[in-house]
């Protein structure tokens, strides 16, 4: 109720009248201020796709200027308009309709709303699935920290992806499989080895691979697989292969070779693991010792081929055993001079090393 004095003067005669006025002020409902979106439907796997406008519907709150607020990190509100955050897609057959909660404010007035987000689906039956794909499917044994190949994702629907794998013995480093760096694998305990690798897009896209690697056996560089006994790996055994043997006991005694890692084909300066138990010791000059005697005991010092059971059936075989006796090639015979040599230096060394054979097969 609002009340007035109103006053009326004549100028003329400066004569003035006033009285009392009483207006009463009638409340009308309004309604209150709402939030309210249209549109609200999103296409799905569209990164960064609008969603709606939103607007505040019967402003009885304040001065109308509204800064709008969305309770989902992959939302956000440009101007008026929401939107998908830049890099974000929603999946239809994953989460198809989302309740999302909106606040509107004018700094003295805060309105809020539950709005609903329809996600469209997409025919993507013609579509080509996505799959992890891994380059390489070999691993060595006994090799820490091998690398295995690298993974991606074929058909990708997002522009990264993060990769986890099954077994907790492997990690995957950027796009490597590899194992950890204090992991190796064995064919005895881990073939067949099985793996699911996984990615995780940025836009909440998944994929996933199963797969099964092969354990290659190990294959030291310290043992000469094509013919064990020849030490020095020049196509021959012969006492010089069991002295180098026993120069390197001489020097460091009874010690392991070092391990992991491929054989590449080129040997080190000496093969001394003859029996390939990973040791050096008497017991691998003792087996080229049996080796020679065994030869001798034929009249054959010689030897340029390999042992029958080691031969690989995709491997060209080497020289037979030569004959007795001189031959007609001055290289043979220079070697046959430099084998004798050195077998008359080594004639106390291998009497004893033979009568020690016996000790170490009684203890072993």
């Amino acid at each position: 109720v609002i009340t007035l004095g109103i006053t009326a003067l004549d100028y003329y005669s400066d004569h003035w009248v006033s009285t009392e006025a009483t207006i009463a002020v009638l409340g009308i409902e309004r309604p209150a201020a709402t939030l309210r979106m249209t549109g609200g439907q999103v296409p799905e796997n569209e990164p960064g796709a609008e969603v709606g406008q939103l607007q505040i519907v019967g402003d009885d709150a304040g001065s109308g200027s509204y800064a709008y607020y969305v309770f989902d990190s992959r939302f956000t509100v440009v101007g008026s308009t929401l939107k998908l955050v830049s890099g974000v897609a929603l999946d239809y057959e994953t989460e198809p309709a989302i309740d999302l909660t909106v606040a509107a404010t004018d700094g003295s007035h805060e309105i809020f709303a539950q709005l609903a987000v329809e996600v469209l689906d997409r025919d993507e039956s013609g579509l080509p699935l996505a799959a992890v794909e891994l380059d390489g499917h070999v691993v060595e044994e006994l090799d820490r920290g091998a690398t295995v190949g690298n993974v991606s994702v074929t058909n990708a629907t997002d522009d990264s992806y993060e990769f986890s794998v099954s077994d907790d013995r492997f990690e995957i480093v950027g796009q490597r499989l590899k194992l950890r760096d204090d992991q190796y694998v064995t064919l005895q305990d881990d073939a067949p080895l099985a793996l699911t690798i996984s990615a995780h897009g940025s836009q909440g896209h998944q994929a996933s691979g199963q797969f099964t690697l092969d354990i290659t056996p190990y294959q030291s560089i310290y043992h000469n697989a094509r013919l064990p006994e020849d030490v020095n790996g020049d196509g021959y055994v012969s006492p010089i292969d069991v002295l180098t043997i026993v120069n390197r006991l001489n020097l460091n005694g009874t010690y392991a070779v070092p391990s992991g890692g491929t054989a590449t084909g080129e040997p080190p300066d000496a093969m001394p693991d003859v029996n390939d138990d990973g040791i050096v010791s008497p017991v691998d000059a003792l087996i080229i010792i049996n080796y020679i005697n065994r030869l001798h005991a034929s009249d054959s010092w010689l030897n340029a081929g390999k042992s029958s059971e080691l031969q690989a059936e995709d491997e060209t075989p080497l020289s037979p055993p030569l004959p007795p006796g001189p031959s007609g090639d001055p290289a043979d015979l220079k070697k046959r001079r430099e084998n004798a040599d050195v077998d008359a230096e080594l004639e106390v060394l291998l009497d004893q090393l033979a009568r020690a054979s016996g000790s170490l097969s009684a203890e072993g």
